[in-house]
C-alpha cells in the first residue's frame, strides 16, 4: 500500500476486509468482500477520500473526514443516493 501511495502521491491507499450483504429470494446472506479506498489531504487536519467494496453491487462513498483534535475525528460519508451519514469518532491509545 506505501508503494502505492508513494507512486501516486495520493495520501490514503486501503485495502480492507468488507462483509456484504445480499438480499435473495430466501433472505439475507453475507459474504466477505475486498474494499478499496483511495484519499488525499485537503489540510493538516482534512481529508478527502472515495472508497468502494468490490465485486458487489454497491455505489461508491465519498468521504469527508475532520480532525478537530487527537482524539475527536468527524467523518462525513454519502454516497449520492440512499445513504448519508455524520459520525463522531472518539479514539484513544494507551
Amino acid at each position: 500500500q506505501q508503494n502505492v501511495i508513494n507512486a501516486t502521491g495520493l495520501t490514503e491507499f486501503r485495502i480492507y476486509p468488507s462483509r456484504i450483504a445480499e438480499r435473495g429470494s430466501k433472505g439475507t446472506a453475507s459474504a466477505l468482500g475486498v474494499g478499496i479506498e483511495v484519499g488525499l489531504d485537503v489540510t493538516d487536519n482534512a481529508y478527502v477520500s472515495l472508497s468502494r467494496v468490490l465485486a458487489a453491487d454497491q455505489p461508491f462513498q465519498f468521504n469527508i473526514n475532520y480532525r478537530l483534535n487527537d482524539n475527536i475525528l468527524l467523518r462525513g460519508v454519502t454516497n449520492f443516493r440512499n445513504e448519508s451519514e455524520i459520525r463522531f469518532e472518539y479514539e484513544t491509545r494507551f
